[in-house]
């Protein structure tokens, strides 16, 4: 499961943004796409005073980052030694790596022994070996 979160909204204070980080904690999303505020054109918010320095919206959108990518660490390496059937997207020849996806839509890279590389669209049995905060890395069995 992922979200996207807007840090330093107009009127957003640091009480509101302490209970965004007790969400992440809570919650333990796969994935977070965050970005500080900014006025767009045609939309409700761009009548609002901007009242959160620019500063301050970039420590908080670092600090929602930072716990993030730890809680992504923990649970990413909470799948080494599974067994999972991922869908292969595509190669990475400089890696020698084939490129997949599992059924919960995460990143598994992982290598095989066959000397004919499985194609697009297939799917292929594969034991998690290693893990980074956005992706996980294994083996063909």
């Amino acid at each position: 499961m992922t979200t996207d979160i807007i840090v330093g909204f107009p009127g957003e204070t640091a009480s509101d943004f302490e209970e965004t980080i007790s969400l992440l904690a809570e919650v333990q999303y796969d994935g977070v796409f965050a970005f500080k505020y900014s006025p767009r054109p045609n939309t409700p918010a761009i009548s609002m005073a901007d009242s959160i320095p620019d500063e301050d919206k970039s420590a908080r959108l670092e600090a929602l980052l930072d716990h993030q990518r730890e809680i992504q660490r923990l649970n990413y390496s909470r799948h080494i030694g599974e067994e999972s059937e991922v869908m292969v997207e595509g190669h990475n020849p400089a890696r020698g790596q084939v490129i997949g996806r599992t059924s919960q839509n995460k990143t598994l890279n992982f290598t095989t022994k066959q000397p004919i590389l499985p194609a697009t669209g297939n799917y292929v049995k594969v034991r998690v070996t290693s893990s980074f905060p956005n992706s996980l890395v294994g083996e063909a069995v």
